[in-house]
């Protein structure tokens, strides 16, 4: 006799309706936009044949860590150069970090929690635009909550009845450590707060791995160690970038939900039904102080040395810990996942959705600087003009990102000028 099949909880089917979500909004559009500058700065360094030329030319003179550009370097040998092929993997990183935002939210403020956490990182602009690209930030938020995942199991145990922890969780937390030192400093930065947090936390028998399991991923970073100190000797974006503003904390938490209204009167109204149905739902305490410090303690890092030091704060340097401002709005959710909780989520994820792809205008609109459009449209003018009828100017941080795609559709136009800046330039203009 046949066993039946198991019958799938309702909170199971949620989660993979949601991860279905976060899959299709991730890939539709993601290989058909232009390659952003800072991808086009990434590819333009892995025209490199030895790895000790990439380490020279691609990352010790770029000011982040050399673990995505390494990546990058070895995947393109693999599956080519091309805007599919490179932002493939980070795409699959952004679902996997819908995933584990799911699975840490409701290990530290319950089932309901964590669904609803997956849900806005499915649909929300900011997690899914740096989906779409072939930067360190996809992949940085999936190590931290890898992270932060394994952290909970080292730190709390695997079960609430047992503290009971395996030698894998020291493991896969010191490799997670590492993944987030070699990814971007700002989740090294995060990295950094979530270990020192746990010692405070650690059961004392706990000490000794979990000491050994944060060393052994410094020692992983430490042939990197001589290319950071290199990297803080340079002003990097704080060539543009200014200074922030004392109100810029308070735009960044309203950039996260879509710089939009009606998706912060969402978040307001739906947090504040599920914290009422939830009331008698008693997460630890500790819980909220961690998750409040490990979001709050990056952006004033960011924000003190931006303003003493070098400007480095950015929307997207604070995407690792985002996800912990989320989990605090639904922190008293609870576990109770009844019918009038899946109607909620419901509501919820459409509403989410409306807000990104229709009120915003996700799809259609231009994210980052345009470089595939500029190049059809001056072939497109050397045919209609004549190219020998034309000067071509153009201001790009090297000529290189403009010929990728000159050079990928087959032509071989040739601009007069790839920079204009001062007024030695305009004369030259």
């Amino acid at each position: 006799m046949t066993k039946p099949f198991t019958k799938f909880q309702p909170g199971q089917v949620w989660l993979l309706a949601i991860l279905v979500i976060a899959a299709v909004l991730r890939f539709y559009h993601f290989s058909t936009f232009s390659f952003s500058n800072d991808e086009l700065s990434a590819i333009n360094r892995l025209q490199f044949n030895t790895f000790s030329e990439l380490v020279k030319g691609g990352f010790y003179v770029d000011g982040h860590p050399g673990g995505i550009q390494v990546f990058l370097w070895y995947w393109s040998k693999w599956f080519g150069i091309s805007e599919a092929s490179l932002r493939f993997p980070f795409v699959v990183l952004g679902i996997l970090a819908v995933m584990f935002s799911y699975l840490v939210a409701k290990r530290m403020f319950g089932k309901v929690a964590g669904l609803f956490t997956a849900a806005s990182l499915a649909f929300l602009q900011f997690p899914l635009l740096f989906s779409q690209i072939a930067r360190p930030y996809s992949s940085g938020i999936f190590f931290c909550l890898l992270m932060v995942y394994f952290w909970l199991n080292a730190v709390f145990g695997r079960t609430e009845a047992v503290n009971k922890t395996k030698f894998g969780d020291f493991i896969g937390y010191s490799i997670a450590t590492a993944l987030c030192m070699y990814n971007h400093y700002f989740s090294f930065l995060f990295a950094v707060i979530v270990g020192v947090s746990g010692l405070f936390l650690i059961n004392r028998k706990q000490l000794v791995p979990y000491l050994l399991a944060g060393i052994a991923a410094c020692l992983l970073f430490v042939p990197h160690i001589y290319i950071t100190l290199n990297h803080l000797s340079y002003k990097g974006v704080g060539l543009w970038l200014g200074k922030p503003t004392l109100l810029w904390p308070f735009q960044h938490i309203y950039y996260i939900l879509n710089d939009s209204l009606l998706t912060v009167i969402l978040f307001v109204v739906v947090s504040v039904f599920l914290s009422w149905k939830g009331k008698n739902f008693r997460n630890k305490p500790v819980f909220f102080w961690l998750a409040l410090a490990w979001f709050l303690l990056p952006m004033i890092t960011g924000f003190v040395y931006s303003i003493f030091v070098n400007p480095v704060l950015q929307n997207s340097a604070l995407l690792f810990s985002f996800p912990f401002l989320i989990m605090l709005l639904f922190i008293s959710a609870g576990n109770e996942f009844g019918k009038i909780q899946q109607l909620l989520l419901g509501i919820f994820l459409a509403g989410g959705l409306t807000g990104t792809i229709f009120f915003n205008q996700y799809y259609k609109t231009q994210h980052f600087g345009e470089f595939k459009g500029i190049a059809a449209i001056t072939e497109k003018w050397n045919k209609e003009y004549g190219a020998d009828s034309i000067t071509r100017v153009v201001v790009a941080n090297s000529p290189y990102y403009i010929d990728y795609y000159l050079q990928k559709a087959g032509y071989s136009t040739r601009f007069e000028m790839y920079d204009i800046r001062n007024v030695k330039d305009l004369e030259k203009l």
